[in-house]
């Protein structure tokens, strides 16, 4: 028979840590957002046609929008529906955290693949990887 222990959260006739489900739940959302990034270039690197992309003026769709929808729509849910869209949507924002550099008119690259758009992703996913570390998250 389990005890209680300071610290602990009685759920369902079980004493949980809670500090331990409080990281698992912090990593969680790393590896999610990690992954997602991983996915999303393997994805365009396999399924994007850039004959398409040419042919247009302007590119008016990107997957840094939908990550923003996603963290926007994730805070008004709580529980597993917000652990799972917000490092979803923190990752698509991150994969493509370039595009704001194109906005304000510092780089005019359009290239996915340069050397700026792998460096301001890389910059990007440490600061979001320590914010999400930081940040204390509900467990699962």
């Amino acid at each position: 028979m389990l005890k209680y222990v300071r610290g602990t959260t009685k759920q369902a006739g079980i004493y949980y840590n809670k500090r331990m489900t409080d990281r698992i739940s912090k990593y969680f959302s790393l590896y999610i957002f990690i992954i997602t990034i991983f996915f999303t270039r393997i994805a365009l690197f396999f399924f994007w046609d850039m004959s398409f992309m040419f042919s247009q003026k302007q590119d008016l769709w990107h997957h840094m929008y939908l990550g923003i929808l996603f963290v926007f729509v994730s805070l008004f849910f709580h529980g597993k529906v917000s652990t799972y869209l917000r490092p979803i949507g923190l990752g698509l924002f991150a994969d493509e955290f370039i595009h704001f550099f194109h906005l304000i008119g510092i780089i005019n690259e359009v290239d996915y693949w340069s050397r700026q758009a792998i460096t301001a992703t890389t910059i990007s996913v440490l600061l979001i990887s320590f914010f999400l570390i930081k940040i204390k998250e509900r467990p699962l």
